[in-house]
């Protein structure tokens, strides 16, 4: 009903609720609390002797020539383990 009243979702806004679809199904909960990073901000970290650069974008996170959905990803993809993405890259507290 409200998309007959006002018009369909922004891509960004379906592209947020996809992604937390995602953590629910998961079985994480979701981060709320979580750092918003904005459009352009790079990301810096060294592991295992190299230097890992990830770009933030409207569309994604940019890392190893692909796009992906959260840091998380990324940092189980660098590891081989399960990371906090924000963990892995600092963005925490405790990280």
């Amino acid at each position: 009903m409200q998309e007959r009243k006002y018009g369909p979702l922004k891509a960004a806004t379906r592209r947020e609720l996809e992604r937390r679809a995602q953590d629910f199904k998961g079985g994480s909960s979701p981060q709320l609390s979580r750092p918003r990073l904005s459009s352009g901000t790079r990301l810096i970290r060294e592991w295992g002797g190299k230097t890992i650069l990830v770009e933030v974008m409207d569309e994604g996170l940019r890392y190893d020539e692909r796009t992906w959905n959260s840091l998380s990803e990324i940092a189980r993809h660098i590891t081989g383990t399960q990371w906090s993405g924000p963990r892995f890259f600092g963005l925490t507290k405790d990280g």
